[in-house]
């Protein structure tokens, strides 16, 4: 446990003080040129301001969720819920830190899941901000959702390199970084992500994992009951 705390505190002290920064210079910039900005620039750097601060947000929920499961505390409020309307709140959010990123969206319209809805998002933002740190800048993400079974599924692919074999037991750890990856600049997070989204899928009778990887790009999948 020790050693766990010890990783969190170099870990958020560098994800805090990382945006935080941004944040700062991006406002002491408008606020000292303001009346020299077009109104172009002034809405671009807004814009990094937003985008930024939701990397924070995600930072504090992360970090929340975290305390949440370690003292049990952690119990989601499952009802039906459409999928189609999580997945587009979740590229929505995605796309506040990511706004140049392609992801391409399509499933079943009247498929529901039993689930939390607020926690099922945090799940699949950070499936898609997982697929974005690892893909190539510009390269799409797709989002797909169906049922099998008694199973709604949601799975997002990418298009990174692939996950080698030796890392692939880092993936659902805490603070787990597959060895070697590189995440895109600016974005390298926690290490939590994925850690927190299984554990609240299990949390919803569910599950997440990584179905399948290879040199054009990883899929993970997400499993909820499905609601008739």
């Amino acid at each position: 446990m020790a050693q766990l705390r010890s990783r969190l505190v170099a870990a958020v002290s560098h994800e805090l003080r990382t945006p935080l920064t941004a944040i700062v210079g991006y406002a002491e910039l408008l606020e000292a040129h303001w009346g020299k900005l077009t109104d172009a620039v002034r809405l671009e750097r807004v814009h990094r301001i937003v985008g930024v601060a939701h990397r924070q947000q995600r930072l504090v929920e992360e970090l929340l969720l975290l305390s949440q499961l370690e003292v049990g505390a952690l119990i989601p409020k499952v009802e039906p819920v459409r999928v189609r309307g999580l997945i587009e709140r979740a590229a929505d959010e995605l796309l506040a830190s990511y706004g140049d990123q392609r992801i391409d969206c399509d499933g079943l319209d009247d498929l529901c899941a039993l689930a939390d809805p607020d926690r099922t998002v945090q799940i699949v933002v950070n499936m898609l901000d997982n697929a974005a740190k690892y893909s190539p800048e510009g390269s799409p993400i797709r989002v797909h959702w169906t049922h099998e079974g008694a199973w709604a599924i949601v799975r997002v692919l990418d298009c990174g390199t692939g996950i080698a074999e030796a890392g692939r037991e880092h993936l659902f750890t805490p603070f787990g970084r597959v060895p070697g990856s590189t995440a895109r600049s600016g974005h390298a997070g926690t290490g939590l992500g994925l850690y927190l989204g299984r554990n609240l899928a299990q949390a919803m009778a569910g599950d997440l994992e990584l179905e399948s990887t290879g040199s054009t790009g990883s899929v993970f999948r997400l499993l909820l009951p499905m609601a008739t």
